[in-house]
Formats: C-alpha cells, sequence, structure tokens
C-alpha cells in the first residue's frame, strides 16, 4: 500500500505527477481492489480487548507490549490512504489526506479530526520512546509497556485506539 505515497524526486518530476493523475482518477472505478485495501486495512482491529484492556505481545522480546507502529499510526495510515484513494484525493501525507477528505464533505469532520489528534498523540508517544531507546543504548522499536505509561497517556492511547475502531467500521461499511 506504500506505493500510493509514491513522489517524484529526480528527473523529469511530471512523470510522477501524471502517474498520481491516473491513479488518482482509476481508484474509485476499481471497487474490487479498494475491497481488497479496505480487507488490508481493517484486518487487524486495535489493540484493545473486549472491556477496554490493553491487548499486549504474550510472549517473547516485546512481552508486556504493544505495538504503536503496527496498532496504531500504520493503522491511521493505512485508513486514510484508503479513504483518499476512494474518494480522489491525491495528496500523500496523513495529515492533509485528512484535511482534503474533510474539506470534500468526504470524511465526518469530527472522525477527520479525531484521527489527526490520534495520529499526532501516537507519533509523538513513538518518537518520545525510540529517543529514549536511543538515549539507554537499547536498539529503537515501536514497542512500548502501557504501564510505563502515565495514566493520562494510557486514557490517550486507549482513545486513540478506539477512533482507531470507528474509522476501521467505516471502511467496512
Amino acid at each position: 500500500l506504500i506505493f500510493f505515497d509514491f513522489r517524484g524526486v529526480h528527473g523529469d518530476l511530471a512523470l510522477a505527477d501524471q502517474l498520481r493523475r491516473y491513479i488518482t482518477e482509476l481508484m474509485p472505478q476499481s471497487g474490487l481492489f479498494l475491497v481488497h485495501v479496505a480487507g488490508i486495512s481493517t484486518a487487524q482491529g486495535p489493540p484493545l480487548g473486549f472491556l477496554g484492556q490493553f491487548v499486549v505481545e504474550r510472549s517473547g522480546e516485546h512481552k508486556d507490549q504493544l505495538d504503536l507502529k503496527h496498532g496504531g499510526t500504520g493503522a491511521i495510515v493505512n485508513l486514510v490512504r484508503l479513504f483518499a484513494l476512494r474518494h480522489r484525493v491525491d495528496e500523500t501525507s496523513t495529515l492533509g489526506r485528512l484535511e482534503r477528505l474533510q474539506a470534500a464533505g468526504q470524511i465526518q469532520p469530527e472522525l477527520a479530526n479525531d484521527l489527526a489528534e490520534a495520529f499526532e498523540f501516537l507519533l509523538s508517544l513513538r518518537f518520545r520512546h525510540q529517543w529514549e531507546d536511543l538515549r539507554a543504548g537499547r536498539p529503537i522499536s515501536n514497542f512500548v509497556d502501557p504501564r510505563q505509561l502515565s495514566s493520562l497517556e494510557r486514557r490517550l492511547l486507549k482513545e486513540s485506539f478506539k477512533v482507531i475502531g470507528r474509522a476501521q467500521a467505516v471502511a467496512r461499511q
């Protein structure tokens, strides 16, 4: 799916623009392909259990941790990319796509705002954790132990995951 975020960086950049316009026009007509993209974007729900508890890794190197990229920022990127492909939005950044989708009336303003805030929160939490890994000489990862977060961060993390769940429900429809 990352292919759809391409940008021209060298040579005749107009070729990249032409390809983007072609794909943007083609995608809404490609129902079966969009169904597959929706399937990928909704295959794994956010790491929250039935009672709203975090679902963490049960064993291995990241035991008792959750993946902020796979279950968080990556999920939002894929969902917003799907909405952009479906509604002919040729922007490549996640926040830019949300703005364009909202301006075009293709996503509810509340969902767009919530997704943007969740994305920014998850990114900042992920980057802060990675900075701490770097400073401590640990391998940099996307995993965090929710027990090491403040109570406010845990609440914001749960709310961010709930927003992802809502967006996945929209994508399934």
